[in-house]
């Protein structure tokens, strides 16, 4: 029973998550809109980032699963992905929003370029995790975390007051992923964390056999996320002219 249960694991996860989103959408009628633009925009990502984790860092059972054979290696995904990464954007982007002192700092435009934008910023990430991952060695899931570690330090870089709401929401995310696997998850499924996650993928640190690594994507995913409409998606001409009064 428990080895069937597994099965829908995955899947769990991302209906947790879908759960929460619909009830943002629901309740958010302004937010709408961006809401479901940039969760649709990033749940590409979920797909995509399968290339680096799955297997080496884990393995999770797919309901409706794809297997696509590279140069470099076998590229396993499933619809999970891109339900899970839909999801958890949009939480990601209505928590930063919740905590961003100006509630109306600009007008909503939605338009090709923004889009384009974001595109940009993906192509330009992914190609560095491919470098990292496959030229020179590093492992998948530390490869993600460097480059959206780096991407977030030009970012805020850029963009420096956005970054208090944008550390809030990405440790209120962190934390709150944690606690949902091992107060919510590891209950309904007990054996699945020592399943879908391999040990000799991550750094061996766990905390009630969360790996370490699951903390780190869920606070830097977050904190690349957030800001992201307020800085594409609103109507502005300087990058920090008007952001710099909220922060004061």
């Amino acid at each position: 029973m428990l080895a069937d249960r597994n099965n829908f694991a995955w899947m769990f996860i991302a209906g947790f998550f879908l759960l929460i989103w619909l009830i943002i959408f629901i309740f958010n009628k302004p937010l709408r809109k961006p809401l479901l633009i940039i969760s649709l925009i990033f749940s590409l990502t979920g797909i995509i980032g399968e290339f680096f984790t799955n297997p080496d860092y884990w393995n999770p059972n797919y309901l409706l699963g794809f297997s696509i054979k590279t140069p470099h290696k076998f590229w396993h995904f499933g619809i999970e992905d891109m339900v899970a990464t839909f999801a958890y954007s949009g939480v990601s982007f209505w928590l930063y929003e919740l905590f961003s002192k100006n509630k109306s700092m600009g007008k909503f435009r939605f338009g090709w370029r923004p889009v384009i934008t974001i595109f940009i910023w993906g192509f330009l990430c992914f190609s560095a995790m491919f470098l990292l991952y496959l030229h020179l060695g590093v492992n998948g899931i530390n490869s993600s975390l460097l480059v959206t570690l780096l991407f977030c330090i030009v970012i805020y870089g850029f963009y420096h007051a956005n970054l208090k709401p944008g550390l809030i929401t990405a440790l209120i995310v962190g934390f709150f992923y944690f606690f949902f696997l091992v107060i919510i998850f590891k209950p309904l499924f007990p054996d699945s964390l020592d399943i879908i996650w391999n040990k000799e993928g991550n750094s061996g640190i766990a905390l009630f056999k969360v790996p370490v690594e699951e903390f780190a994507w869920a606070f830097l995913n977050t904190l690349f996320i957030g800001p992201v409409y307020r800085i594409l998606f609103l109507s502005s001409k300087q990058p920090d002219s008007h952001l710099e009064k909220t922060a004061g």
